[in-house]
């Protein structure tokens, strides 16, 4: 089987930010490829980094208090988006590359219909007329598994639920038929059921479409049924990387082998490990080399 085009090169990604304590580095030179129809899981607790890396995939960090440092690179389909002027990455936000957060509540306009939001990349990158991106926005709802698309489309995002609203989000994100779909926590704050059905329906969808996935998660249960290679974050660095069966089989690094061994299992009733401390401060970064494949 011949090998899947790369689609995503990160190389030394470095990122800054300016505070009152001076400038901290919260991403310490990362490096991963990512290929057609590819699940990277990037995992690792809070603070670690991972949000942070993604947003400076996306040129979504805010240039007056951050920096991505002149030696990173960040390359979509072989061109480097790190040199791009805003105004070029407008063009490439939404179009090849797309992003699902966190909170869908937020991440939708509440004043806006989702007919109305949901044509929006129909017709700025699609050059869609508005009857078309409408029969368009329609179809994905359908394909995103929502019941009586014609109906929601009409609807506020308040009038949906948690699990709509954020197959709402996955389906604007996949509009355009991106190369790369940056999902970040996108199931933390749906039941287990819905979890279930949004995970299953990215995977899905990744399939149909052969896009790339980065797949943002502090949840090792989520990476196992996601991941086809991970990378593990700890404050800023990446510690270890691999596939993920290789991850789970093999851990090498401590903090890898804690964050395995914290999974809750079934019928033991013994007290759930934790890992000691605390991730150390932007102030005091660790040293170390980057994870090997």
């Amino acid at each position: 089987m011949s090998e899947k085009q790369t689609v995503l090169e990160v190389k030394n990604l470095t990122v800054s930010f300016y505070t009152k304590a001076g400038k901290l580095t919260a991403v310490n030179g990362i490096n991963f490829d990512l290929h057609a129809g590819e699940t990277l899981a990037i995992v690792g607790e809070s603070g670690c980094g991972k949000s942070v890396t993604s947003m400076a995939i996306m040129r979504l960090l805010d240039e007056k208090t951050s920096e991505i440092a002149p030696t990173s690179s960040v390359k979509l389909k072989g061109e480097e988006l790190t040199k791009l002027s805003n105004k070029e990455m407008s063009k490439i936000r939404g179009n090849a590359i797309s992003m699902v957060f966190q909170d869908s509540l937020t991440s939708l306009n509440p004043t806006l219909t989702i007919m109305s939001q949901m044509v929006e990349p129909f017709m700025r990158h699609q050059g869609m007329k508005r009857k078309e991106a409408e029969k368009q926005a329609v179809e994905m709802l359908r394909k995103v598994g929502i019941p009586n698309p014609e109906v929601r489309a009409k609807q506020y995002p308040h009038e949906l639920s948690g699990g709509m609203r954020q197959r709402v989000i996955i389906a604007m994100a996949l509009s355009c038929k991106p190369a790369v779909l940056i999902c970040d926590e996108p199931t933390t704050a749906l039941d287990v059921t819905i979890q279930a059905q949004v995970l299953r329906m990215v995977n899905d969808l990744k399939k149909d479409l052969d896009t790339a996935v980065i797949f943002i998660t502090h949840d090792m249960g989520v990476v196992a049924e996601m991941a086809d290679r991970v990378m593990v974050m700890y404050g800023g660095n990446s510690v270890e990387k691999g596939s993920c069966y290789d991850l789970f089989t093999n851990p090498l690094h401590p903090y890898t082998k804690g964050l395995l061994a914290s999974i809750p299992k079934i019928n033991d009733n013994s007290r759930l490990f934790t890992i000691k401390g605390t991730v150390p401060s932007l102030k005091d970064m660790l040293c170390g080399a980057d994870g090997q494949e």
